[in-house]
């Protein structure tokens, strides 16, 4: 997936404090993902995700390969 910065109108979406972390280990769980630690990873995926394309460059994209 390329992520441009056309994509930090959905940066509110993307901040960890709109995310409970239960709700996130739930919805990891639900993927078969059940961990301990899930829903403190998922909110340090959005931090990382958010920040990276916040950072964005006009003239940059951002690759995300999921898999």
């Amino acid at each position: 997936m390329l992520i441009t910065p056309v994509h930090r109108r959905l940066l509110d979406q993307l901040d960890p404090a709109g995310h409970r972390e239960e709700d996130l280990a739930a919805h990891f769980g639900e993927m078969g993902m059940d961990s301990e630690e899930s829903g403190t990873a998922g909110l340090d995926g959005l931090t990382l995700l958010r920040d990276s394309v916040a950072e964005l460059r006009d003239d940059q994209v951002l690759l995300l390969h999921v898999g």
